[in-house]
């Protein structure tokens, strides 16, 4: 029995993952990089709604609370997000 739990035991440990400096995570291709890496970088993607909102709350046109109504809403898609903030980009880092 008590074999059985130190091979129960042994088979469950887990090896650390590589390290971001081990040559084993920097070969991979595209490591590192976010997932919409170049998505916005493009003049007719448009900013996002993440991108409108924040300008709207640094020029004072809406309060923090607002900000992060307006947020919740666009991360939501939801149609209670005012139109002047709703936007055909999606933003996946979001």
């Amino acid at each position: 029995m008590a074999c059985a739990l130190v091979a129960i035991i042994a088979g469950c440990q887990t090896t650390p993952s590589p390290s971001p400096s081990s040559p084993a995570a920097t070969s991979i291709p595209g490591a590192g990089e976010s997932p919409a890496a170049g998505a916005t970088d493009s003049p007719a993607a448009g900013p996002t709604s993440e991108t409108l909102i924040a300008a709207a709350l640094a020029g004072g046109a809406i309060t923090y609370e607002q900000s992060l109504l307006y947020r919740a809403l666009a991360l939501f898609d939801s149609p209670g997000l005012p139109a002047e903030y709703r936007s055909a980009t999606a933003d996946i880092g979001a």
